[in-house]
């Protein structure tokens, strides 16, 4: 009821004026998706923790398509500190690298701002921003489609990989990977100190983002991955 009363207040205040506006929400029920122009989700913790930290990004935003909900980002380097230490610069270059490849990239100033790391504090955390940006304008086109797709079909823009590939039993249980509309593969690293991470490929030929010589899926490879980089396939085709 909430969405429907914000939804009937920025569409009567776009026609009375044409100023874009649109909605962000963290929550919502049945009948959400064509009412909320973005859902984010939600105030992380600015760590690495399977509870609230980066490696529920991902789960989330598999799961809230997986209810229609396909415009969604997440808080980069997160924002909730209350029980925590504040984000680090390895976290901020580590959900950079998965915003990016989000269909809203977008950072929040945290409960404590002077004190999270960000794209402002230091020479070498501005390149990483910088780069990672210029790729989401860069998909900017590939992401427009699949939303068109998403307003036709109901498939979200990021889809658990057995949404894809539901014949491969494999692909079925995969929870800290995505993909990115059918053909991109996104396995960001989540673990603190990381430098490499386990893959799973579903069958077909994969190729590396950064290039290189394609891999057979139906198999679990490990991808090499310094901070800054993230590993990302995509399929043949």
């Amino acid at each position: 009821l909430w969405q429907e009363a914000q939804r009937t207040a920025l569409d009567q205040s776009i026609a009375a004026d044409n100023v874009e506006r649109l909605m962000f929400v963290r929550s919502g029920w049945l009948g959400t998706a064509p009412l909320a122009d973005v859902f984010w989700a939600g105030d992380q913790r600015t760590d690495f923790e399977l509870d609230d930290g980066l490696p529920t990004v991902v789960p989330i935003g598999v799961g809230v398509g997986l209810a229609g909900v396909s415009t969604f980002g997440s808080d980069i380097a997160g924002y909730q500190s209350a029980t925590n230490p504040d984000s680090t610069k390895e976290l901020f270059f580590r959900w950079t690298e998965l915003g990016a490849w989000s269909p809203v990239m977008r950072t929040h100033h945290g409960t404590q701002p002077k004190l999270e790391w960000n794209w402002q504090s230091d020479a070498e955390s501005m390149a990483p921003w910088v780069l990672y940006s210029k790729l989401h304008m860069a998909l900017a086109p590939y992401m427009r489609g699949l939303a068109q797709a998403a307003h036709d079909t109901g498939v979200s823009i990021w889809r658990p990989l057995a949404v894809e590939f539901p014949s491969d039993p494999l692909a079925w249980p995969v929870a800290d990977e995505v993909m990115v509309g059918g053909g991109v593969l996104v396995a960001p690293v989540q673990v603190a100190g990381s430098t490499s991470r386990s893959v799973y490929l579903p069958k077909g030929t994969w190729f590396p983002w950064q290039g290189g010589a394609s891999v057979t899926g139906g198999a679990t490879v490990t991808a090499q991955a310094a901070v800054g980089e993230i590993p990302v396939y995509a399929v043949a085709g």
